[in-house]
């Protein structure tokens, strides 16, 4: 686990929200077990909801967690005069960035305006620009402020001409936001970096150049600037196939770049997160294409063609963090290229779309989520009660579904048959406080129900069995449950 998603964890989010992170479990398990994530993540505030930690004392806390994060080699009190310095602060101003993106969440969600100063500051830095350029212009945008958001981009560009990865994403924020800047410029300085003499070929000649791809045969790449060789070029192979499968996208959208993409999938041994971009990227123009095209059937074959393509090809097996020998199955990447293909479906067939899907990958616990939802929104409360029945034989260690699945059955059944239910479903998830609560809720539910009725009298019995159970189970319901549910005595503690 990278040490500026630790310092989030440990500082943040457990004093602010009670619970870790969702982006950090697997969403298929809700059981007590290892992290399976150690990528950066924003915590969820929500800034009209309960917070249990002040916004000033949050700041102080992520203050204190940068400061955690800089004490090590390479950060701010570490004067390294080797080699390794330059490794060590890029190693520590990584580690810093996501409490840095955090703390901006907060002065946002505070109304405050005195940021931009610090984040012009870190920019300067060469080492962080990327992240650093990307944070401030996220924060200017939501503040409406796309053009400023896009000379934060170009000064980080201005600082670092030849980083492949910082050219792709500031193209991309250009072309999102629409500004005076042209993303196609911002490629095309690319490309012309990397060499001794400006203007000395077209740029298409120059990425397959710097790419190794065939060119003609009369045609001589000029010299590399000085401080560019093949092993430079190398590491950024994957951002420079992006870049210039996006340039292609900008200068020729027709013909050259499915060409480049399918280049791309075939000739480059690209990394996780390169390929990702690029797959979604591909799939992105393809669908544009899809809704421009007046003969929809032939192209919607064609796409949905790519998108099985896709979701085949790219693996989902994940070795978890610090145990290489165990793994999990990580369906982020795929749910967003599901995003993108329901995207472009009628709303009538989209259920059955993902249904199809997922049947291709049963143990997607967020695409089984959506599936019901799909199914609830057409308000079909049989079918979402039959699926979910059957896919808690497939995820029985999802909560979620599990939630639907009583929910369903609350409307369709009874007590009796909703008491069941819970019983099933603890003995699955018997660590579980939010359905322990649901479970002491239906009881009073029911209690309430039986009091009112002819036989009432000795309906607050199921209530307290419930809570005796759940004390047995060793969970706390002291800061969940209404005040209107009797505690019995010693539950507060667990």
């Amino acid at each position: 686990m990278r040490r500026g998603n630790r310092a989030c964890r440990r500082c943040c989010s457990l004093p602010t929200f009670g619970e870790l992170p969702s982006a950090l479990a697997d969403p298929a398990c809700s059981l007590p077990g290892a992290l399976v994530r150690k990528e950066p993540f924003v915590l969820p505030w929500r800034w009209r909801g309960d917070l249990k930690t002040p916004p000033a004392a949050l700041l102080v806390l992520l203050q204190e967690a940068v400061r955690a994060c800089s004490s090590g080699p390479g950060g701010a009190d570490d004067d390294c005069d080797d080699g390794s310095g330059g490794d060590a602060r890029a190693e520590t101003l990584a580690a810093c960035l996501p409490i840095h993106r955090n703390a901006l969440r907060v002065h946002l969600g505070r109304g405050a305006c005195a940021v931009r100063h610090d984040l012009h500051g870190g920019c300067r830095d060469p080492a962080g620009a990327g992240g650093r350029a990307r944070q401030l212009a996220e924060t200017l945008v939501q503040r409406g402020d796309a053009a400023e958001g896009a000379r934060a981009w170009l000064g980080a560009l201005r600082r670092r001409p030849r980083d492949a990865r910082l050219a792709y994403h500031a193209a991309k924020f250009l072309a999102a936001h629409a500004v005076e800047e042209k993303p196609i410029a911002v490629l095309e300085s690319l490309a012309v970096s990397f060499f001794a003499e400006e203007k000395a070929a077209t740029t298409e000649l120059l990425f397959r150049s710097l790419l190794g791809c065939p060119v003609p045969y009369n045609f001589r790449a000029p010299d590399f600037a000085a401080g560019v060789s093949r092993e430079t070029l190398q590491a950024q192979q994957g951002y420079l196939w992006l870049c210039y499968c996006s340039w292609q996208v900008l200068a020729s959208p027709a013909a050259g770049a499915t060409d480049a993409h399918e280049a791309a999938l075939g000739a480059a041994q690209l990394t996780e997160e390169p390929l990702r971009l690029l797959w979604l990227d591909y799939l992105t123009q393809a669908k544009a294409r899809l809704l421009a095209s007046a003969s929809k059937a032939p192209e919607l074959r064609s796409f949905t063609a790519l998108v099985h393509r896709c979701l085949a090809t790219v693996p989902v097996r994940r070795a978890l963090p610090h145990a290489s020998a165990k793994y999990w199955a990580d369906y982020t990447f795929h749910n967003q290229v599901v995003d993108v293909y329901v995207g472009c479906l009628p709303p009538c067939q989209r259920s059955a779309a993902l249904e199809r899907l997922h049947a291709l990958a049963p143990t997607n616990a967020a695409l089984a989520l959506r599936l019901l939802v799909a199914e609830a929104e057409e308000g079909n409360v049989h079918s979402v009660a039959l699926q979910a029945k059957l896919l808690i034989q497939r995820l029985p260690s999802c909560l979620f579904i599990w939630k639907i699945v009583i929910a369903a059955t609350r409307k369709l059944h009874g007590p009796s048959e909703l008491r069941r239910l819970f019983v099933r479903a603890l003995h699955c998830l018997p660590l579980s406080a939010s359905l322990w609560k649901d479970f002491v809720l239906a009881e009073a539910e029911a209690a309430a129900s039986a009091s009112s009725s002819a036989c009432g009298g000795k309906g607050g019995a199921p209530v307290q069995r419930a809570l005796a159970l759940c004390r047995e189970a060793g969970v706390s319901l002291a800061e969940l449950l209404p005040s209107s549910v009797t505690l019995s005595p010693g539950h507060a503690t667990s």
